[in-house]
C-alpha cells in the first residue's frame, strides 16, 4: 500500500505542472457503490489539454464470504489496484473534463486470499488492461464544481504468485458499472 502511495504522490506532483484550458483543470471522485459493498473506490484527474486528462484510480477492499455448501470453504481477503490511463473527450461542444468520454489505462495491484478454515491461499500480483467509455457532469450553475459520472468499465487481469509463475486457474474479463460523484476546481 506504501508503494501505491508513493507512485501516486510522485504522479500527481508531474502532472501538476501540466496546464489545460480554462475552467475546472482537477477532478476528485467516490464511487458510493463500493462504499456498500465495502471497498473504497477514489479517483483523481487531471486535465491535460482540453479534451484529455490523465486519470488515476485507487480501490481497496476486504473480502470476506462463506459458501453454501461448504465444497469451496469459507475466505477472506484484500485486494488492493491502481489504475491509470488517459481520457478522451469526445464531445466537439464541450471540453473536459464534460461529456463523453474514452478511457483506455492500465492497472496493477495485489490480491491476497485465503480459505479461513483450510490450507488454500492466493498471493498474487495483478497485472492488466482495460477500457472505459462514460459520460460526465460538472455543474457551475447551482452547486459550484459538482461531478457526477457514469461510465461502464472492462479490465482483464493477469495474475502472478510470489513465485513469479503465472496463476493459470484465475482468468477474468472484469466489467463493471461506475456511478462516481466529485468536486472539480
Amino acid at each position: 500500500m506504501k508503494k501505491i502511495s508513493f507512485v501516486i504522490v510522485i504522479l500527481m506532483l508531474l502532472i501538476n505542472n501540466l496546464t489545460a484550458q480554462e475552467g475546472p483543470k482537477n477532478s476528485v471522485r467516490v464511487h458510493p457503490v463500493y462504499a456498500a459493498l465495502n471497498a473504497v473506490k477514489i479517483d483523481y484527474e487531471r486535465m491535460v489539454k482540453p479534451k484529455g486528462s490523465i486519470e488515476l484510480k485507487l480501490t481497496f477492499t476486504r473480502l470476506e464470504w462463506d459458501t453454501f455448501d461448504n465444497s469451496l470453504g469459507d475466505y477472506r481477503g484484500e485486494i488492493a489496484l491502481l489504475n491509470a490511463g488517459y481520457k478522451f473527450y469526445l464531445s466537439k461542444k464541450k471540453n473536459g473534463p464534460r461529456g463523453f468520454f474514452l478511457r483506455p489505462g492500465a492497472v496493477g495491484g495485489s490480491f491476497s486470499i485465503k480459505e479461513k478454515f483450510g490450507e488454500n491461499e492466493l498471493d498474487a500480483k495483478a497485472l492488466g488492461f482495460g477500457g472505459e467509455i462514460g459520460y460526465q457532469w460538472v455543474f457551475n450553475k447551482f452547486i459550484k464544481g459538482l461531478t457526477i459520472g457514469t461510465s461502464f468499465e472492462v479490465n482483464k487481469y493477469f495474475y502472478i504468485d510470489k513465485k513469479g509463475t503465472s496463476v493459470g486457474n484465475v482468468d477474468p474479463v472484469i466489467p463493471e458499472l461506475n456511478i462516481s460523484i466529485g468536486y472539480s476546481w
